[in-house]
Formats: structure tokens, sequence, C-alpha cells
């Protein structure tokens, strides 16, 4: 009895433990990301985002690469990345002079992944809207996240850690 009274136990505990992986392996692979790379930098992507890109949005343009919108079905928010190869080394005045926030505003710079810049948010009709301009030497990268509905806490937590992912990509 003692024998069947431990075999007993042992599948409780052995059951649970399995339960407690199962359930870490679901919470893991549910927050796994995607990472898109591009000529310049990648992003990781939760894998229920979609994305697009849009090559010929700044084709005349030089110097701009494509424009990567970034959503997740259902949503009303879309991240869009604007990346711009600038001919000079944008150091923190190049940048702050190349946002659209007057000058009167506080920005403090900031690190997100491999680059560095800065953050600023607001509304403008009903619209929530948070934007970056983040570089890393020559490259620029502009970031804006729209939504027309409330965002929620968790809703700027993934959009933030997205791009905290932006790296550099190796130039071979």
């Amino acid at each position: 009895m003692r024998n069947s009274l431990l075999q007993i136990v042992g599948r409780a505990v052995l059951n649970r433990c399995l339960i407690c992986v199962l359930i870490t392996v679901a919470l893991v692979s549910s927050a796994t990301a995607a990472a898109l790379s591009f000529q310049e930098f990648s992003v990781d992507i939760p894998d229920d985002w979609n994305h697009g890109i849009d090559e010929l949005r700044f084709a005349n343009s030089p110097g701009f690469g494509a424009t990567i919108t970034i959503s997740r079905p259902g949503d009303s928010g879309e991240l869009t990345i604007v990346s711009y190869q600038s001919p000079v080394i944008a150091d923190e005045s190049v940048l702050r002079n190349f946002t659209n926030v007057d000058s009167s505003v506080q920005l403090d710079l900031e690190e997100w992944g491999d680059f560095a810049g800065y953050r600023y948010s607001y509304r403008e009709n009903d619209a929530y809207f948070l934007q970056w301009w983040l570089s890393n030497r020559t490259t620029i990268l502009i970031l804006v996240y729209e939504s027309e509905t409330a965002v929620t806490p968790g809703e700027i937590q993934i959009i933030e850690s997205m791009v905290a992912s932006i790296r550099v990509v190796s130039r071979q």
C-alpha cells in the first residue's frame, strides 16, 4: 500500500509539473516574435501582428528607404517606420532638428535598441500619436504609432518593446 501511495503522489506531482511546463511553453510561444530585416535595421514583431512594405512611397526621395507598416489584425493602431540615410552623422542636435516638435518642448534623449533618439506623444482629432526619431550614426529612423481608439498600457508596452528591439543590420 505504501508503494501505491507513493506512486499516486508521484504521478500527481509529475502531472502538475507537466501542466506547468505546457503552460510555460504556451506563454513563451505566444510571446515569440519574428525578426524583420531591412537594409539598415531589423525589428522584432509579435507573431500575431502583420507587416507591409511600401518600396515606392519615397522612391524619388534620395536617402529614404522603404516604409514599413506594422499592425495587429482587429486593432485600429498602426506603427509606421521610415528609414533615412543622412549625408552626415546624426548627432543629438541634428536629430532634434529633424523632429517636428517645437523647440520649446523638452525632449529627452533615450536609447531604443541600437538606436538613440527622441520620443513624443500627443492627441489630435481624437487620435493618439506616439513618435520616435532615432539615429545610429547616419541611419535615421522615423517611427509613428497612430491609433484612432483609446490606447491601453499593454498596447503601448508591445509597441515600445518592438521599438526597443530595433538593431543595426551588419554591413559586410
